[in-house]
């Protein structure tokens, strides 16, 4: 991870963050002063998550947007993103940290 300046002020854009290591992610980003964009299909767990990063963040500046979204559905994830890019920008930073499961034996 690079240093908190690093991440001061830039758009960071994480998916699968309301639980597990992107959200650990999207809190560690907010306190290093990041603006911090969350994507996750459970809406009650997105919101959760961002009121804590509200919480977490160095000033009031900063921008906590929730996106909900499930990564499995390409037509959503092409609408929603068009719609992110024109509303925020193109994030600085994107963690991928969601995904879908095919279990299986290899």
């Amino acid at each position: 991870m690079k240093t908190a300046a690093y991440y001061q002020d830039k758009l960071v854009f994480i998916t699968g963050g309301s639980s597990g290591i992107g959200r650990s992610f999207a809190l560690k980003c907010a306190r290093m002063g990041a603006h911090v964009a969350v994507a996750a299909r459970r809406v009650d767990a997105l919101q959760t998550t961002c009121a804590e990063i509200e919480s977490s963040r160095l000033g009031k500046h900063q921008k906590v947007i929730a996106v909900p979204l499930d990564v499995a559905n390409a037509d959503e994830v092409q609408v929603k993103l068009e719609i992110f890019s024109r509303d925020y920008g193109t994030p600085d930073i994107v963690i991928n940290s969601a995904g879908i499961t095919m279990p299986g034996h290899f």
